[in-house]
């Protein structure tokens, strides 16, 4: 990274039918979105969102760690307008993914109806991998 830029730490942009193989082995892709009524938890913001299946593959000889595992999302041109994440509607993501192993986890952001045309799912693995960004209509 130069100059704090994250944009440097990251892949170009693809659609949402697409893998990004983030290392030799290690791919990350998107699944069809659903549209639901998030229902936040405590300190939460909950509302009309999106609900993003993000499936990580492992096709590596050796098991990777997951603990760096992030997900954001934003709608609209460019950078767009940060989409709040739903914890308590995500799925946990598991600490290690074992070599020849693939797992998918929901991820929930609200993003209102008006902004779902234009969205952008930016998946991280950790410190160690460049992001995979994903970016196209989610209902």
């Amino acid at each position: 990274m130069k100059n704090g830029d994250l944009s440097k730490d990251q892949y170009g942009e693809v659609s949402l039918g697409e893998t990004v193989n983030v290392v030799d082995g290690v791919s990350i892709s998107l699944g069809q979105p659903r549209i639901e009524e998030l229902t936040g938890g405590p300190g939460e913001v909950a509302g009309s969102g999106i609900v993003v299946p993000v499936t990580l593959t492992n096709s590596s000889g050796t098991e990777i760690s997951l603990s760096g595992f992030t997900t954001s999302a934003s709608y609209g041109e460019g950078d767009g307008t940060p989409a709040n994440e739903v914890p308590s509607a995500s799925k946990r993501v598991p600490a290690k993914l074992a070599a020849g192993e693939s797992v998918s986890v929901d991820r929930a952001f609200v993003v209102p109806a008006e902004g779902r045309g234009n969205v952008k799912v930016v998946v991280d693995l950790g410190a160690a991998y460049h992001s995979a960004v994903f970016r196209g209509s989610m209902g």
